[in-house]
């Protein structure tokens, strides 16, 4: 087999890949082709249909560049305006509580239709996550009072007394009668909220 040498670094050419490392890439492989005319060599030089190689050779001789040219950006156009997004962050640091799906019901009524998973990234965009709240049970007067006449019934105990006491602290009890996971929308390392559970 006759050896090939690539026109563009003067680097002999694989024998089995057909290829240099010179045109591995593909952005040196459309310069290559760009500056070729011989279909037949750059098919087996760069390993690409003979399709592609006319068509990069078209594109170069009508245009005088191998890249695409575009016009804007790529993509579909966002469904939500600038102001619909400071409407959605507004609401959420209002109420951090509230749910990407209740925001979404918001943006409804307003007459813009999105999805959750959109309500969510446009939060993470100014960096607004969902955590779990830290739940801590709030005291009440009357809980303080039985609390501290507690403390003076008991303070003059000894250790033989408090020997005779089963402690129940791996016991998990429950102060509310259900459980419901709650999530809120805040950004790191903001004051912990906390959730009333009594």
């Amino acid at each position: 087999m006759k050896e090939l040498v690539c026109p563009e670094s003067d680097a002999h050419l694989d024998k089995q890949k057909q290829c240099c490392t010179h045109c591995a890439s593909a952005k040196a492989r459309r310069q290559h082709l760009g500056k070729s005319t011989s279909s037949k060599y750059d098919t087996g030089a760069v390993g690409v249909s003979l399709a592609t190689v006319s068509r990069v050779i078209k594109m170069k001789k009508e245009t005088g560049s191998v890249s695409p040219k575009r016009k804007g950006k790529c993509g579909r156009k966002r469904k939500t305006t600038p102001r619909d997004d400071a409407y959605l962050i507004r609401e959420s640091v209002k109420d951090p509580r509230k749910t990407s799906d209740a925001l979404k019901v918001d943006l409804k009524e307003k007459g813009i239709e999105v999805s959750s998973s959109t309500v969510r990234r446009r939060l993470l965009e100014v960096g607004r996550k969902a955590y779990r709240p830290v739940k801590k049970q709030l005291l009440t007067k009357a809980m303080k009072v039985k609390r501290y006449k507690w403390a003076l019934k008991y303070k003059n105990w000894t250790k033989e007394d408090w020997r005779k006491v089963l402690f129940s602290d791996e016991k998990r009890c429950f102060c509310v009668v259900s459980e419901i996971r709650t999530l809120i929308n805040t950004i790191p390392h903001k004051p912990k909220i906390f959730i009333r559970t009594a």
